[in-house]
């Protein structure tokens, strides 16, 4: 295809369908609507830290000036540890989650391959003569 255009018509090259008609299509995760999705996650979490951040130094800059009192930024302070363990946790769990998801899969894995050793071991085994078993004879 030269320069972009059909060799038969001459008119522009539309691609390759899109998701799931393309015939190299998987899983999902490399469609435009999933990177799009993935993007504005980030965005959201960057926000999100770029806010705990300034709240963090607003509070910090009142205790400064004596706005804030002690008792308020060591509780402030707090609730930001105790997010921040929650958050760990969740991530901990997660990891503990994909473990036991590949634990699973290998164990499946492994018995469905025993149980195709008996029934390769009965190939060699002589079969027993009748008209469904030799469709050629009568």
């Amino acid at each position: 295809m030269k320069k972009g255009r059909c060799r038969l018509r001459g008119g522009k090259s539309p691609g390759a369908p899109r998701g799931v008609r393309n015939g190299n299509y998987w899983h999902g995760l490399r469609t435009m609507a999933a990177m799009a999705q993935r993007r504005h996650a980030a965005e959201i979490r960057r926000a999100r830290r770029e806010l705990i951040c300034l709240s963090l130094e607003l509070s910090v800059s009142q205790q400064s000036t004596g706005e804030l009192r002690g008792d308020e930024y060591h509780k402030k302070a707090r609730e930001l540890k105790e997010r921040q363990t929650e958050i760990t946790l969740r991530i901990e769990q997660h990891q503990k989650g994909k473990t036991d998801y590949c634990t699973t899969l290998e164990t499946l894995i492994s018995v469905a391959s025993r149980a195709a050793e008996p029934c390769e071991r009965a190939a060699g085994w002589p079969r027993r003569e009748g008209p469904y078993n030799n469709p050629g004879k009568k």
